[in-house]
């Protein structure tokens, strides 16, 4: 790991703590990782900098994803999403007729 890296990480203690501070570099374009359990858990950015990324994902995947998602923030939160859900996947499997008994529903009430 870069030093760069390390010294743009803070605990949330210290984000408590140094709120101030530490939003300063943020906004003064040093991307500060949040670390929760010594484990990133956040990301702050400053807003240009965030808005700067949504606004150049709105050419990234015109031509890709035929409009699936809205921007790349949206296609981020997709792959984050199914990533948890990897995770913490026990590799239960349920028949589309099992999940229509669970919710009471039958395939006619469908129609």
């Amino acid at each position: 790991m870069k030093r760069e890296q390390l010294d743009n990480m803070v605990s949330v203690t210290d984000l408590a703590n140094k709120a101030s501070q530490i939003v300063a570099k943020a906004q003064a374009g040093k991307t500060q990782i949040v670390l929760k359990h010594n484990k990133p858990a956040a990301v702050l950015m400053d807003v240009e900098l965030y808005l700067a990324i949504a606004e150049l994902s709105n050419v990234w995947h015109k031509d890709l994803d035929e409009g699936e998602w809205t921007d790349i923030i949206d296609y981020a939160q997709t792959v984050v999403t199914v990533r948890r859900a990897d995770a913490n996947d026990d590799g239960t499997r349920y028949t589309f007729d099992e999940l229509l008994a669970e919710m009471n529903i039958s395939r006619e009430d469908l129609d």
